[in-house]
């Protein structure tokens, strides 16, 4: 972990399944284990990535002709049957990262930041006419990030999808009927935990307000910004409001 760069590519391997792939956007730090991982010692070590789930995964036994011989020389993800070796974390060959990336027919973008109105430039792979799996940098605007997680809907759902802020909740014909945005009080890019006392049920436009500094809350739950409050019916983690109020809504840079 403590090797990684910003930039490097991640590959996760998942039951004989090459499923994902993401991009390291922070040098490691120490971090608590996750509380699912039971047998692991409690203070471990984190780096934050920009995450692309393959909507084919990768098969391993399917590619392993082709992979085998790229595979590493020691500390190899692979055994020589094409079965995993149990290992956590380990450099591959860039022609191998380079194979994984091509192996998909499909784009596959890998994002670095995800504040929207930013521009950055990225990583594509597309296939020509003549079915070439071909590799391109272009520029692209990040215009809205919405990240819709098993911790994200359960929010929502306990405020019905109705905005915290100004119970507004948009009509759609999803599943759910309703639409609302989970916003992160303290952004993940700023080191805030992907949890629920980080997490609130805004509407678009109030999420916005939030991202950009525009309102922020007090500890009693009064906005700062706009006259108003925040309505609650789960705990919200103090020190990530102090964090918002002091380095996003007082930001003047």
């Amino acid at each position: 972990m403590q090797e990684l760069k910003i930039g490097d590519v991640v590959f996760s391997y998942v039951k004989g399944n090459v499923v994902s792939a993401a991009k390291v956007t922070s040098l490691s730090y120490n971090a608590d284990k996750p509380k699912s991982f039971a047998q692991w010692e409690k203070k471990g070590v984190r780096c934050d990535v920009s995450y692309t789930l393959f909507k084919k995964p990768i098969n391993i036994k399917k590619h392993f002709n082709n992979i085998k011989p790229l595979l590493p020389e020691n500390y190899s993800p692979l055994k020589a049957n094409g079965d995993a070796n149990q290992i956590y974390l380990t450099q591959i060959p860039n022609l191998l990262g380079n194979y994984f990336r091509k192996a998909r027919n499909e784009s596959m973008v890998l994002y670095t930041k995800s504040q929207a109105g930013d521009s950055e430039t990225i990583d594509q792979f597309v296939t020509d006419k003549k079915g070439n799996n071909k590799r391109r940098t272009i520029t692209v605007e990040v215009t809205r990030v919405v990240r819709d997680t098993k911790l994200s809907k359960k929010v929502k759902e306990i405020y019905n999808y109705e905005c915290q802020i100004c119970g507004v909740s948009i009509h759609t014909k999803t599943q759910s009927g309703k639409y609302a945005e989970a916003a992160h009080i303290r952004p993940l890019e700023k080191m805030g935990e992907d949890t629920k006392e980080n997490v609130i049920c805004l509407c678009p436009n109030h999420h916005t307000m939030l991202d950009y500094g525009m309102i922020s809350i007090n500890d009693d739950y009064s906005l700062n910004g706009m006259v108003g409050e925040l309505s609650t019916k789960h705990k919200i983690n103090e020190e990530n409001l102090k964090y918002h109020r002091d380095n996003i809504f007082n930001d003047e840079s």
